[in-house]
């Protein structure tokens, strides 16, 4: 049967309104989907990446940062994350080859009140037996740029990156105080109004190796005794400081202190050297 040209054009005009009315509900489709809070975990960086910046405004986090923490006295080890920025109700983490490592989402009242701002959170710090323990514990991450990734409440992006290195600093070696232990491997008679802290200054890496920067040193003192008085010191000092001295408000007489002083490298890996002392009682 011929059809008529006025049928013809009915069809035509026909098609172009589905195809119209497709393309409208592709293009709905793309912008529902870009609304979606939830990238799938299994997505790498380079493909969250290009998702992210084919859409809304992208901005960047204040800050971002991925350290590693190793207590030389206890032999442990763990890693250490921290970013901020305004308020997100979702944060991910990305390794230097993409993958997802870490993905945390603020919900109920806390997405209500705003979402996150400052996030820090310590990995479980696993024993090691000997360097090479370690070094395999601190290898389950990779050297590299680290990527940052944050959904805001008020539905945009957040980005930034961390540099994040193996170099990791020797425990400081602790030289005061010094004197008679008790059975706990403390010094005793550590006199209030004249305590201080000192320890040899930190040139390698936990190694043995050179190739490092020390960019500074913390010092953390604690009474760790249930009876006495709440009492805390912490102090941070630059890399040509090997000794601080401990105000007598943050001791009291006849009490146990622990210590902590930290070697904080460059890339803000840090390495920490505990001990502790008694302060003489009050004759």
């Amino acid at each position: 049967m011929k059809r008529s040209h006025r049928d013809l054009f009915t069809v035509f005009a026909a098609l172009t309104v589905l195809l119209l009315g497709l393309t409208a509900y592709a293009g709905q489709a793309l912008e529902d989907d870009f609304s979606i809070e939830e990238i799938p975990d299994s997505w790498s960086w380079s493909k969250v990446r290009a998702y992210v910046l084919r859409g809304k405004e992208v901005i960047e986090l204040s800050d971002a940062s991925i350290i590693i923490e190793v207590n030389s006295t206890d032999g442990d080890a763990g890693f250490q994350v921290f970013l901020d920025g305004d308020g997100w109700r979702n944060a991910r983490v990305y390794d230097s080859i993409g993958r997802q490592v870490l993905h945390v989402s603020a919900i109920g009242g806390l997405k209500n009140i705003g979402g996150g701002t400052e996030l820090f959170i310590e990995s479980s710090e696993p024993e090691y037996e000997d360097l090479d323990g370690m070094l395999e514990l601190i290898e389950l991450l990779p050297e590299g740029e680290y990527y940052f990734l944050a959904r805001t409440t008020d539905n945009n992006w957040a980005t930034g990156t961390a540099e994040f290195t193996h170099d990791v600093p020797e425990g400081p070696e602790i030289l005061n105080p010094i004197g008679p232990e008790n059975e706990d491997g403390c010094v005793t008679g550590v006199f209030v109004d004249s305590a201080f802290i000192e320890w040899s200054p930190v040139t390698t890496d936990i190694f043995g190796e050179g190739g490092i920067e020390i960019e500074g040193y913390q010092v953390i003192v604690e009474a760790d005794d249930d009876e006495a008085p709440h009492l805390e010191f912490s102090v941070t000092v630059p890399a040509a400081t090997t000794m601080v001295s401990v105000p007598p408000e943050a001791l009291a007489e006849g009490f146990a202190f622990t210590f902590e002083v930290l070697a904080i490298e460059a890339s803000g890996n840090q390495t920490i050297t505990e001990s502790c002392f008694e302060t003489a009682g009050d004759e």
